[in-house]
């Protein structure tokens, strides 16, 4: 028995902490991180026109394409909707790369909003009025020979676009489920427009890719049940110079609670499994502690 060992058996004789606020919570009430949402490379032409418009969801990380075409999520939706049964969405930065199939100019335009935009554009000249909305901008694409492509970047905070920071916070119909988009919806309409007046047969190539900070509340179960093995916390040793991939342990971490959640904790069959999962949480949450405060 070590130094170490000596002074953790003489500070805790019962093996365990005997102030359970020592170790962080697993699973907080209100967890905020970023959903990433991306695209594939998805070719889009209006067809027999000069212009086009299409949108997609700007506060929903459930299937953000609103054309249906893509049906996925943003990562980690799956995960945390296990655990929260609510989630708003704070702010978007949203990247798009995208390149001009055409063997002419073009502009492409694009402009968030709180209502779908597409449905109402009806020529090439309102296509080009997105870039005078708020958050609004607008780039010219050379023909595909030449200079075709170009990478547009924007930074969206939801309470801004919305207009009142108490409205959209305090506004229920903001806020997402478990299963499904809010009842109030934002979105990011992109479009394009042949300045020559030539039909967009060949129309863009483009990959969408939106970093949602994401506030999850609600959760679903009490987390003292799930942090039923801080209770019978045993023996472990810390180390000062303790260093933790973070991103690493709190994507186990979140797969663990998922786990953990799915069981039953009352079932016996299951208590071997339990433990085993519980004992590799707190081992994280210790490494991500680093060491009990004297």
């Amino acid at each position: 028995m070590n130094k170490f060992d000596r002074k953790f058996n003489k500070k805790y004789p019962a093996g365990r902490p005997k102030n359970r606020q020592a170790l962080p919570s697993v699973m907080p009430k209100v967890w905020h991180c970023v959903n990433r949402y991306t695209s594939q490379v998805i070719g889009y032409t209006p067809g027999a026109q000069v212009y086009g418009a299409f949108d997609y969801y700007l506060n929903s990380i459930h299937a953000p394409d609103v054309s249906g075409t893509d049906t996925s999520d943003a990562i980690g939706y799956t995960e945390l909707s296990t655990l929260y049964s609510n989630w708003l969405v704070v702010s978007a930065r949203i990247t798009v790369e995208v390149v001009n199939e055409e063997a002419f100019e073009i502009v492409f335009c694009f402009a968030p909003s709180t209502y779908a935009l597409d449905a109402s554009i009806g020529s090439a000249s309102e296509v080009m009025q997105l870039s005078e909305m708020p958050y609004g901008g607008a780039v010219t694409l050379g023909r595909s020979t030449s200079m075709n492509r170009s990478t547009i970047v924007r930074q969206i905070k939801l309470e801004t676009l919305v207009g009142s920071k108490s409205l959209y916070n305090g506004d229920q119909n903001w806020i997402g489920f478990a299963t499904n988009r809010p009842t109030n919806l934002c979105y990011f309409t992109m479009g394009i427009a042949a300045l020559s007046g030539n039909n967009l047969s060949n129309g863009i190539t483009f990959k969408y890719t939106v970093d949602y900070h994401v506030k999850w509340s609600n959760r679903k179960f009490d987390d003292i049940a799930l942090n039923r093995s801080l209770l019978r916390l045993t023996h472990t040793r810390f180390h000062n110079d303790c260093k933790v991939n973070c991103d690493g342990d709190e994507a186990r971490l979140l797969e663990i609670c998922t786990q953990l959640y799915r069981m039953n904790a009352d079932d016996l069959r299951n208590t071997t499994a339990i433990h085993k999962l519980e004992d590799e949480r707190n081992e994280i949450l210790l490494r991500r502690k680093g060491r009990f405060k004297e």
